[in-house]
Parts: C-alpha cells; structure tokens; sequence
C-alpha cells in the first residue's frame, strides 16, 4: 500500500503523471493506493471532505487517470477516512474504506 501524494496532479500534463506512477505506485510494487493531499485542507474535518477548487487542481482529470492507471495496472484505489487512524501496517479492511474515488 502507498499513500500517494495527487494535489495539483491534475494540472500536470499525461506524461508527468505517467512518470509519477511509474516512479513510485510500480516502483514499489504497490497493490493499493490510498490518495492524499487532494482535498482542501483549509476547512475542518468535521465536515466533508472536498476536492481542491479547479483553480488549483483538477480533480476530474485526476481522478480519472488514477482509475485508469490503476485498472491498467491491478492497483486498486480506496480512500482514507478522514477521522479515523490511517497507517501502513493495519489490516487492510481496517485501513481505508473502499468508497469510490
């Protein structure tokens, strides 16, 4: 599992992004990618948890490469909770919840 850093990703042209996979999720060898850094980190987390406004990132393209990268690859995609403990070594259904990124 690696925890991979995607703000701003989506202002990135196709073959950074294809690089940054390359160079860290096959790299690695990682099975699962848990996304980070993609939300507005400004507003609490009490409450949900929203995409970067386009002006910074566009979560849209984002999104649908590390689908389609991750379909490509055998990598699955699974978001963390965001009020809930999140490490690298617990079990995985314990880990990230599978909702839809």
């Amino acid at each position: 599992m690696i925890f991979l850093g995607v703000g701003a990703l989506g202002r990135q042209d196709d073959a950074f992004r294809q690089r940054y996979w390359d160079e860290t999720v096959i790299a690695v060898g990682a099975r699962r990618v848990v996304p980070v850094h993609w939300d507005r980190f400004w507003r609490p987390l009490t409450e949900p948890l929203r995409p970067m406004p386009r002006l910074f990132d566009n979560f849209r393209s984002t999104t649908r490469f590390l689908r389609d990268r991750a379909e490509a690859d055998g990598v699955e995609i699974a978001l963390a909770p965001a009020t809930t403990w999140c490490g690298p070594f617990a079990p995985l259904d314990e880990a990230v919840s599978n909702r839809e990124l």
